[in-house]
This record gives structure tokens, sequence and C-alpha cells, in this order.
């Protein structure tokens, strides 16, 4: 049966899902989260096309982040983001010019969706801070905060920080959320401990592209 056809199948759709890690849909499949009732599966880039440095949040003088304050959707930051004028953006601009593996729906991805990915591919073996990790989003979702060892370094060897190629840079990625300090600034996840951050919007930190695919329910 073909993929189409399993996705207009009836339930459960997790029966087609891949594992974390496995290459799927352009990239790599790393969890599910829930946007306004709708489940979607969450694609990794690879590292080597979608892992991107020296782009700003924003560049332009009068620092207009506002309105990009969802905490889980990522894909509708970048739409206000692309109303807003997306040369402003540059790092946005620069994932939504990416084309990998036929794909070309890549965004940054939002708080909530940088969340799941430090859980399902930690990698690295520094303890984690205890003040982050809770949210509603993820599906199933999270109850509480990490533990010290809790989410551990992922097993899967191409996600680790060393031996691996497609792992997650060990410091801060910007997420497309704005931070809790206003339109200055854009939440961070650092990579080695999970600690929640913010940063100013004309810093210059990684990004990681990512893509969703709609879980028919």
């Amino acid at each position: 049966m073909s993929l189409a056809n399993l996705l207009m199948s009836a339930p459960p759709y997790d029966e087609v899902l891949p594992v974390v890690g496995a290459a799927w849909q352009g990239g790599f499949y790393y969890g599910r989260i829930i946007i306004g009732g709708a489940h979607y599966a969450l694609v990794l880039s690879p590292r080597a096309t979608g892992d991107l440095t020296g782009y700003v949040m924003q560049n332009d003088t009068v620092y207009t982040f506002a309105g990009n304050t969802s905490t889980n959707d990522g894909k509708a930051i970048q739409a206000n983001m692309v109303t807003h004028g997306i040369a402003k953006f540059p790092a946005q601009q620069a994932v939504m010019a990416l084309t990998i593996n036929g794909c070309t729906d890549w965004y940054i991805p939002s708080k909530d969706e940088m969340e799941i990915l430090y859980r399902a591919l930690k990698p690295h073996t520094t303890q984690n801070v205890t003040t982050s990790g809770a949210h509603p989003s993820a599906y199933p979702a999270p109850t509480s905060n990490y533990l010290p060892a809790n989410p551990t370094r992922t097993t899967l060897i191409d996600f680790r920080s060393t031996g691996g190629t497609n792992y997650l840079t060990l410091d801060y990625y910007y997420t497309a959320t704005q931070g809790p300090g206003g339109t200055e600034y854009a939440h961070a996840k650092r990579f080695t401990t999970g600690q929640d951050s913010q940063d100013n919007i004309w810093f210059d930190y990684a990004v990681r592209a990512i893509r969703r695919v709609l879980i028919p329910t």
C-alpha cells in the first residue's frame, strides 16, 4: 500500500509512523505535536543542509518581533514573518529558501517543537537542567520538567555529538517564538543541558530547519 493510501486509511496512523531518528519525509522523524487540536509528525532536516549559522533573526532597526508568541506553531510564526516582510527576518528567509530531498516547506521550530527535539535526540551526556521541559503540546505530553539524567543522551550514533553526522549543535539554537522579555528577544534552546533562554534577535545563533506532516484523525 502506498503512503498516500495509508494516510487515508483508518486509524491508528501510529502504525505507519517510523521510529525516532528514521529517515522520513525529507529528513528524520522525531516526534508528534498537537496544534489547535490537529496532530502533526515532526521532521528534522539533515545537519549538512538544514543547520544554518550566520543569520540574525531580525535585521530591522525597529524590532517588531511582536505577534510571534506562539509556543507550539512555528509554521504560523513563519507566516506572520512573511506578512511583515520576510526580508526583515534573515534566518527564516534562509530556511524558506531550502530545498532538501525535494521538500520546500521547512521552517524554524517554535519553543515546544524544539523541546520535543531535545527530548528525542539529546546529543550529549551533560546533565539536564530541572527548570525546563514541561509543556502541553507534545503527544504524549511530558508531565514534568527534565530530571538531571532524563532525558538521556540518544542511543542513535548518527545524532550523538561524537561520531554522528546529524547531531544538534552543542550550544543555543534560536526558536521562532518570541522571548518573554519582549519584542527584541527570541526564545533559545541549549542542546547540552536543555536550558531555555532568550537572546536578542540581532544575534546570529544557529537555527535548525524542520517541517511537519499532518496526521489524519
